[in-house]
């Protein structure tokens, strides 16, 4: 098969170079049959028609182009070929060589008096120092094309113009000038192109609604643009918009969709072979999937991205898929392959001298070996990340930097420069505006205040973290606000309200004149037959709660005799493995496992007479549980507990997650070859909590062909929580409260199982 494969490789590669070279024979026939002085004219056609397929031949088509036009005196030609020479640097992401050769072009086409052209280049200039980040000089020239395109009076170039400005505006954090450059193209395109939207315009003020928070609003736009773009069979605008669609529905949480967008855009890239926004949707796509825990997936689309960015020779897409994937190595407690990535990443970013995506790097660094516990190695990165950060004054890496080495320091009890750093973070965060991050500030400080023993300020801290906490959750809120708004139409002008209530006010006025007699005999009359609904009703009510009383008695019993089942269960399987660890160990580790397992059993006997147990207290037993496992399994797998900030006071049934838990342990990693990794998260959903348990065993078909006589026990357990579940929620199916989904990796192999189960709490 491989070789089947490399042999059909290697005869498209044949055919593919076979094409080429006729293709540049028939060229050289061209030019060499065209006159010398018109040779120039003609290299820059066929420069224009391959630049996109093969810029190094197109670069060398415009350079012999302009030799001939100084040759020649022919400074139209020249100025072409300079503008040719500033594309190819400009698709080759050399942003150097493109305005150098650009700005060449622009004071040739400036001598020539050629409007049209000189505003074409300076906004080319814009768009390559926006590709540097210098947001100022990007301004500044689409400022100058904007200027001269309104003398020529080319209303699609002035459009154009407000929206490439609006994007300049909009990456230098300018919110309100970005509004108001894409509002002025779209009111200009509204009136003089009304059937012909522009995609491209449609598609930067949907991102700008975006980036604002704005998502209902941007979502319409981005519809808009799509029909808009497909109409036009304008292809690349298209992959954009589902691109940036998919990146909305991710920030909503609606990851089913957002993979939607995100294939929508990929299968567009494949049957146009518009492979440069590629990379950039495999990256997203690994970030629904890692999302969902699946890391080892997220880890693939990662690589498939790395290596399309390799194909497009796009340095800084390669540096950004080698830290998610080095991200995933760490998720997946795979260190040395984090680090190596991590390195490799770094390295990438040094040759670039990209200040941005060193200070990145070097956090990510710094971060894993502080995780290594190599604190020394850990705040050197983070200095060097500060270090690059300062110099391009990247904000966010500066916020982010400072708060890794305050935390660093917080660790070691060095609270002053722990507070310095902190302190830090939270200015650059406050001018920003990142409220999330300003909640970590606020949360770190406090913990500092707490650790110095002042209770005040430490209490001061926490309570502006609940304060943001509040306010980031009403952010998210707002878009189903402005929803509601704007479906129902209330915004109404203050004159149009003034006018609509006063002729209300006339109207009743007039009605209370003519029929007052009459309104008064309805008033009796209508109060009469209320008073008689409300005794019926009262009647039906009183029966009905003593109903639903009798049935909550019977559900009650119901759900205690599940538990008076389940106790013995869990027992006998407790004591099967502290036989099984007494005859594996030795007497001190069995001591402490027994210890251990004496607190269990006081929890197991405490909560058999409870329908309900603290939240925190369920916990714990839960993590004492593990660390049983734990230690007879010799450490084989790791855990993680994620739990809401704001349970403290709430109740749970006792031992819901247990059976899921035990089935994990002893089925999912006793026949794993490598670390086992349980997660186990709990989060509110309405008058419900939710809890997700998931591992990365070796599935549910593998462990049922191990499964022996013996180990049914656990599989009684599932089915007697079934029950409880079921006497929680009567009226709802099994399939409704309970959830158990088996994971596979990209290539079809078992990857785990997810179990996610609903119950109600006090």
């Amino acid at each position: 098969m491989t070789k089947n494969w490399l042999l059909t490789l290697a005869a498209t590669l044949f055919l593919s170079a076979m094409v080429l070279a006729e293709t540049a024979d028939e060229n050289a026939k061209k030019i060499s049959a065209t006159p010398p002085n018109e040779q120039a004219a003609l290299l820059i056609q066929l420069a224009k028609e391959i630049i996109l397929s093969n810029t190094g031949q197109a670069d060398a088509y415009a350079s012999r182009a302009a030799l001939l036009a100084i040759e020649y005196e022919q400074p139209e030609q020249l100025a072409s070929a300079y503008k040719i020479r500033g594309l190819v640097g400009y698709y080759s992401n050399d942003n150097e060589m493109a305005i150098r050769f650009y700005k060449q072009a622009l004071v040739l086409f400036e001598k020539q008096n050629n409007i049209k052209e000189a505003s074409n280049v300076l906004n080319n200039i814009a768009l390559a120092y926006l590709n540097k980040a210098a947001y100022e000089e990007s301004v500044s020239f689409h400022q100058q094309a904007l200027a001269l395109r309104k003398k020529l009076g080319d209303t699609a170039l002035i459009i154009a113009s407000y929206t490439n400005l609006g994007n300049s505006f909009e990456e230098a954090g300018k919110a309100s000038d970005a509004d108001a450059s894409f509002e002025k193209a779209l009111e200009l395109q509204r009136i003089q192109q009304p059937e012909n939207p522009s995609p491209g315009l449609l598609s930067s003020y949907g991102m700008n609604l975006a980036g604002r928070g704005n998502l209902t609003k941007a979502i319409e736009i981005f519809e808009e643009g799509i029909d808009a773009a497909t109409k036009s069979n304008k292809y690349t605008d298209l992959i954009t918009i589902y691109n940036n669609l998919g990146n909305i529905y991710y920030r909503l949480g609606d990851h089913e969709k957002s993979n939607n967008q995100f294939n929508k855009a990929l299968e567009i890239v494949n049957l146009n072979e518009a492979y440069q926004m590629e990379g950039t949707i495999l990256l997203n796509i690994g970030n629904n999937f890692d999302w969902s825990n699946q890391f080892q997936t997220a880890k693939q689309f990662y690589e498939k991205a790395y290596q399309s960015f390799t194909t497009q020779n796009d340095s800084v897409g390669m540096v950004k898929a080698l830290v998610n994937k080095g991200l995933m190595f760490e998720k997946m407690s795979m260190t040395d392959s984090a680090l190596a990535a991590y390195n490799t990443a770094d390295h990438l970013g040094n040759l670039l001298q990209n200040p941005d995506l060193q200070a990145m790097c070097c956090n990510f660094l710094g971060k894993l070996y502080i995780k290594m516990n190599d604190d020394a190695k850990g705040k050197n990165y983070f200095g060097k990340a500060l270090e690059f950060a300062r110099k391009n004054n990247n904000i966010n890496e500066l916020a982010k930097t400072t708060q890794n080495l305050s935390m660093t320091y917080f660790k070691q009890k060095d609270f002053a420069k722990s507070k310095k750093f902190a302190l830090e973070s939270l200015e650059l965060n406050r001018k920003n505006n990142f409220v999330a991050q300003q909640m970590e500030n606020m949360k770190l400080l406090s913990e500092i205040e707490e650790s110095q023993n002042n209770p005040v300020a430490a209490l001061d801290y926490f309570k502006t973290y609940v304060v943001l906490r509040d306010s980031l959750f009403n952010l998210n809120k707002m878009e189903q606000i402005t929803a509601i708004e704007g479906k129902f139409n209330l915004t109404l002008k203050d004159q149009d309200l003034r006018n609509k209530t006063l002729e209300i006010q006339q109207q009743k006025e007039l009605l209370n004149r003519t029929k007052e007699r009459f309104a008064f005999g309805m008033v009796i009359l209508l109060f009469v037959f209320i008073t008689v609904l409300m005794l019926i009703n009262r009647s039906r009510m009183k029966q009905t709660k003593n109903k639903v009383l009798a049935e909550q008695k019977q559900l009650e019993t119901e759900h205690r005799l599940l538990r008076a089942q389940m106790n013995p269960h869990f027992m006998f399987n407790a004591l099967n493995s502290i036989q099984s660890f007494i005859s594996e160990n030795n007497t001190m580790q069995a001591e402490i496992y027994l210890s251990r397992f004496a607190r269990l059993m006081r929890y197991y006997l405490d909560s058999s007479s409870q329908s309900f147990v603290p939240f925190q207290t369920e916990i714990e037993n839960i993590r004492l549980n593990l660390e049983l496992e734990q230690l007879r399994l010799n450490f084989r797998f790791q855990f993680e507990i994620i739990v809401p900030e704001d349970c403290e006071d709430i109740e749970i049934p006792p031992m819901l997650a247990q059976p899921f838990i035990e089935n994990a342990v002893r089925h999912g990693f006793r026949q794993k070859e490598e670390n086992g990794f349980l997660q186990i998260v709990y989060e509110r959903e309405g008058t419900s909590l939710k809890c997700t348990i998931t591992d990365n065993g070796i599935g549910r078909e593998a462990a049922a062909k191990n499964k022996t006589h013996d180990n049914k026990a656990v599989s009684k357990g599932i089915s007697i929580t079934k029950g409880r579940l079921q006497a929680l929620f009567p009226k709802q199916n099994i399939s409704e409260l309970l959830k158990i989904t088996d994971l596979y990796t990209f290539d079809g192999r078992a990857a785990g199982t997810k179990v996610e189960f609903r119950f109600p709490y006090n």
